[in-house]
């Protein structure tokens, strides 16, 4: 009776650890593909596009451990360049740098990158609000938009 009894409990114990393992998974928290690290990258809902400027100001906040490497912005079907000529930076909290291999998000980040997108107006489509992705060296997507002003 006492041998069923410790069974039964053994299967509960491992059936609670695989719904925690499953759970971590499907909200992010693990990730079981190798190479990938769990990052988040949220574009806040106050990031716009001045039309008079021709400037892009995209808000962002990070905040898991990992540093995470921003190699491409995409507005509106187009990717802008990331270079010192054309973005910028306005950080609130955290740190955020521009390197070779793309803008590099520290954890805990919240900040403001400001890219002048006049060269491609023409080719973006706009509308409002105009989506915005931003692509991470790890191979994840984040989505978001950005009201015209």
């Amino acid at each position: 009776m006492i041998a069923h009894a410790i069974a039964l409990m053994i299967i509960i114990v491992i059936a609670v650890a695989m719904a925690f393992a499953v759970l971590g998974i499907l909200t992010g928290t693990w990730s079981i593909l190798p190479g990938r690290a769990t990052e988040s990258v949220k574009i806040l809902g106050d990031s716009y596009i001045d039309l008079r400027e021709k400037t892009l100001y995209l808000h962002i906040y990070s905040n898991y451990k990992p540093l995470i490497v921003i190699y491409r912005i995409e507005v509106g079907g187009v990717a802008i360049r990331l270079d010192n000529s054309s973005i910028a930076f306005r950080c609130e909290t955290g740190r955020i740098v521009l390197g070779s291999n793309g803008i590099s998000v520290y954890a805990g980040t919240r900040a403001w990158i400001i890219a002048d997108i006049g060269n491609y107006l023409g080719s973006m489509i706009l509308t409002n609000p105009t989506e915005v992705k931003v692509y991470t060296k790890v191979g994840y997507v984040y989505r978001g938009f950005a009201t015209l002003k």
